[in-house]
């Protein structure tokens, strides 16, 4: 399913986005490259671009890591300094993001780095934030937890159950 989703974004990019020669695509994580979420997120993207153009894009990946890192104002400056300084003569063809930390980034600092690059982004949870979406220049897939659902699916299961267990990892989205 996220490889569909993923090529659906791909295809309602304008041709023009990928120039003839290699294209340029800066990708930017909200959690670590170990955090299996990411990974799969990131294969699958890959995997996508790989069967769906004749020439592999170069591909830089960035991670904020705020699974182990609170994501607020004081970490996305100093981070916004480092890119800036890191990506200085670098101009990407496509921004990819993921989960709700690297989309705030990309809205509040990496369009300011790397102006005028279109941004796809997945796994957003916050609906919220679509005011603050410029749709010429960002799109991408919201996630939406059917969480009452669900557990009214494990009641109907499993009537004899009487209490639910809900294990996180005490990050935002958790919460």
């Amino acid at each position: 399913m996220r490889y569909l989703v993923l090529l659906c974004l791909l295809v309602s990019i304008p041709v023009t986005a990928f120039p003839a020669s290699n294209s340029q695509i800066f990708v930017l994580h909200s959690y670590s490259q170990e955090y299996r979420w990411t990974s799969a997120q990131h294969e699958g993207f890959t995997q996508t671009l790989a069967s769906g153009l004749s020439r592999s894009p170069v591909i830089s990946t960035e991670y904020l890591d705020t699974k182990r890192r609170p994501f607020d104002p004081d970490y996305a400056e100093e981070l916004a300094a480092h890119l800036k300084y890191k990506y200085a003569a670098y101009r990407p063809d496509l921004i990819y993001v993921t989960d709700d930390n690297a989309l705030d980034f990309a809205l509040s600092k990496l369009t300011e780095i790397l102006p005028r690059v279109p941004v796809i982004f997945s796994g957003v949870n916050n609906y919220g934030i679509e005011d603050a979406i410029d749709p010429l220049w960002v799109n991408g897939v919201f996630e939406k937890k059917e969480i009452s659902a669900n557990i009214e699916l494990l009641k109907s299961m499993a009537r004899d159950v009487s209490n639910i267990v809900v294990v996180g990892d005490d990050s935002v989205t958790y919460r």
